[in-house]
Parts: C-alpha cells; sequence; structure tokens
C-alpha cells in the first residue's frame, strides 16, 4: 500500500493531481490512500500525520514562502518519505536541493504531465516496495493479500471478520481465534486491543483512554486493563518505523 498526502490551497490543482495518482496507481493494481491538505494548514493533526506518507506532494508559490518553509517542516518529521514540489516558477529550485526533494516539477510547462509520470515511477522505483503477502483462505474466496492492507479485524462469534483496503474498504471472513491468528499469522505491526479486535498499527492516527482511531475515520475501543501495554508498543513501533 502507498500513502500519499498533498499539500495544495488550489483545490482545483489539488482534485486533478489526485485523479491523475488515482488513475496510474489502479493502472499498476496498487492500493493505496490520498489525503488532501491546504498548504496553510500546519496542525499537530496533519504533523503527526508526515511520517505516514511514502509520497508527499507540497505546491510551493512564486508569491511567498510558505511552501518552502512547510517543505522544511515536513522533511524533518518524515525523513524517509519521498518529498515532491509543485511550483508555477522555477525560484525555490535550490530550495528543493536543500530538503531533497525528488522532483521540482513546474505546473504551468507543456510537459507537466509527462514529468509527473515520470516523477511517480522514480518514486515507485525509490521505494522498492516488497510488501509482505499472504494467502488466506476465507469463507467468500481464497486470496493473496499485502498484510499492510488490512486495516483490522473483528472477532464475531466463531467467525473473524477482515476489514481491508483495496482502494475502497471491503470486508471478508474466515473461521479462526482473534488472539491465535494475531500473534501467528499477522505478525508484529498487528496488536489485539480488545477482545473483539485486532488492528494494523500502521492505520492509527490517534490513541488515547481508551479508543483508537484509525485511518479510514474508525473509532474502536481500547481495553482499559491492557491501555498501558498497548501505548506502549504502539510507542516502540511509532519510533522504529516512522519518525
Amino acid at each position: 500500500m502507498i500513502g500519499i498526502a498533498i499539500f495544495e490551497d488550489d483545490v482545483q490543482d489539488a482534485l486533478e493531481l489526485k485523479e491523475y495518482l488515482q488513475n496510474f496507481l489502479e493502472n499498476l493494481n496498487q492500493t493505496y490512500y490520498i489525503h488532501l491538505f491546504r498548504s496553510r494548514e500546519n496542525s499537530n493533526d496533519s504533523i503527526k500525520l508526515y511520517g505516514r506518507y511514502d509520497v508527499i506532494f507540497v505546491a510551493v508559490s512564486s508569491q511567498d514562502s510558505d511552501g518552502m518553509s512547510l517543505a522544511r517542516t515536513i522533511r524533518k518529521k518524515a525523513e524517509d518519505s519521498i518529498l515532491i514540489l509543485v511550483s508555477d516558477s522555477a525560484k525555490y529550485v535550490l530550495d528543493g536541493y536543500k530538503v531533497e526533494a525528488l522532483r521540482y516539477l513546474i505546473k504551468n510547462e507543456g510537459l507537466f504531465d509527462k514529468e509527473l509520470e515520470e516523477t511517480m515511477w522514480a518514486a515507485i522505483r525509490k521505494m522498492h516496495r516488497s510488501p509482505e503477502i499472504k494467502e488466506f483462505r476465507f469463507l467468500e474466496e481464497i486470496k493473496s493479500i499485502s498484510l499492510n492492507s488490512i486495516i483490522y479485524l473483528e472477532s464475531n462469534g466463531h467467525k473473524l471478520i477482515f476489514y481491508i483496503w483495496e482502494n475502497e474498504l471491503r470486508k471478508y471472513t474466515m473461521y479462526g481465534v482473534l488472539k491465535d491468528l494475531t500473534e501467528e499469522v499477522l505478525g508484529g505491526s498487528f496488536i489485539k486491543i480488545h477482545k473483539s479486535y485486532s488492528i494494523n498499527m500502521f492505520h492509527i492516527i490517534k490513541l488515547c483512554r481508551y479508543q483508537v482511531t484509525l485511518l479510514n475515520g474508525v473509532t474502536l475501543p481500547v481495553s482499559k486493563n491492557r491501555y498501558n501495554e498497548i501505548e506502549g508498543v504502539y510507542k516502540n513501533y511509532r519510533s522504529s518505523d516512522f519518525l
């Protein structure tokens, strides 16, 4: 799964870029999520998310330096994310090198679409993404999926419900025990947070007493008795994988 953030004040430009990226990634049969932010939206919530994006687009205007200031902030918060600057002029090209931007794209040039495509291929190559894929025998079908695309699991009686992101939320079911599957099959990015739920920590936006909010907007309960343990595991995961 590829996570992309777009920081752009021009709504039309942001939507056009998002549509292009959706088409590009769907043609690759690549799962993804794309979030839009205004360039001036330098809130605590968006700062916390910087580390979760593989690719971050930042609009840089020739009229002010806010875009470059934001790019510098993002680079400090997300050292491993691929940064791509999009501007209406070449004014800040040299500053792009300073924030280690992969590309500096000029909006109004006739070759913008071609350069954007080349940039995305460069980003894909740089990621060298080899997601861990496992085969599951769901009641609906036998399916090979990337573990990162699993958002969370719900235990319902003797059945487990998988909530999976495949460019939209899909549900699959199988028989099994939540604790066993979490520990023996899914691995280190998954944690059982409640008797009925295991979550993929990759998808957490916010963890607080006594609930967790995931990237798709779902809020789930967290066990009160195990909260400190769960919080500790999540903090270790964040420190080692993101920032």
